[in-house]
């Protein structure tokens, strides 16, 4: 991997103090040839920009954080339980 991953730039704010801090800028994805985009990275960026899409959803959409937070519980429990029995997937499981 390599060990530069983007830039830090300086930030200054003045006020009654003067704050100081740094923001970061990452790399292009492409750039230095370390990734290239290919068919097998053009498909998992559009599976993780749909999964990031449906959270931010039901984020927008749950009236109740504690909801949110238990159902996501959930889901994780019916994950972990596959690795060891045979159980039915999330959304079967949610189903009733």
């Amino acid at each position: 991997m390599q060990k530069n991953t983007g830039k830090y730039k300086q930030q200054s704010r003045t006020g009654k103090t003067e704050f100081v801090y740094y923001t970061f800028t990452p790399r292009p994805l492409t750039e230095g040839g370390f990734f290239e985009l290919d068919d097998e990275l053009t498909d998992f960026l559009s599976i993780t920009y749909h999964t990031l899409g449906v959270l931010d959803g039901m984020v927008k959409y749950t009236p109740n954080r504690a909801s949110f937070l238990d159902i996501s519980l959930f889901m994780e429990s019916c994950y972990s339980k596959l690795i060891d029995y045979q159980s039915p997937q999330f959304y079967n499981a949610l189903k009733g």
